[in-house]
């Protein structure tokens, strides 16, 4: 008996490695049955990793110095006051947008804004007072290309009554 168990066995194992391989990646293919060949192929995303210290400083308020940016740092405004926003950065390279994008208190985006760098490191946004009209709290965010560079929490209060 033990001899008709050895040849059953024997027989078991020849068949399972008699039997066809399905498996996609033997055939060069992907699950999915796309070429896993990529050198045609063209690359749509390429990501680079976000160099280290590429804002220098940036600073929000409602007064700008004589080149331009912000003179004195500001966070409570009163409704109607100019805003600014100014960001120094390290590193321009080419084709570098910085942008600007104001929320409402409740995170609801109100406005956008970029600008092409074109080598300059130093940026000022204005942010239009019809954004801002409103009395409350609202956050400022700059970026450098997509990359966050700065972030305000701003109060706006009413006008003082004469």
């Amino acid at each position: 008996m033990s001899r008709t168990v050895a040849l059953v066995i024997a027989a078991l194992l020849i068949a399972a490695g008699c039997q066809k391989t399905t498996n996609a990646a033997h055939r060069g293919q992907t699950p999915v049955g796309q070429s896993a060949d990529m050198r045609n192929r063209k690359a749509v995303t390429i990501i680079q990793p976000v160099p280290e210290g590429f804002l220098d400083r940036s600073a929000i308020g409602s007064e700008l110095a004589a080149d331009g940016t912000v003179k004195a740092q500001k966070e409570s405004f009163i409704q109607g006051e100019p805003v600014y926003v100014t960001m120094r950065f390290n590193l321009s390279p080419a084709g570098l947008q910085s942008s600007l994008r104001v929320l409402d208190g409740k995170g609801k985006e109100l406005h956008r804004d970029s600008k092409e760098m074109k080598g300059e490191k130093i940026v000022t946004f204005k942010v239009p007072p019809a954004v801002i009209a409103k009395p409350g709290s609202y956050q400022v965010e700059g970026f450098w290309g997509g990359n966050d560079a700065c972030e305000y929490k701003l109060d706006v209060r009413g006008k003082k009554k004469s």
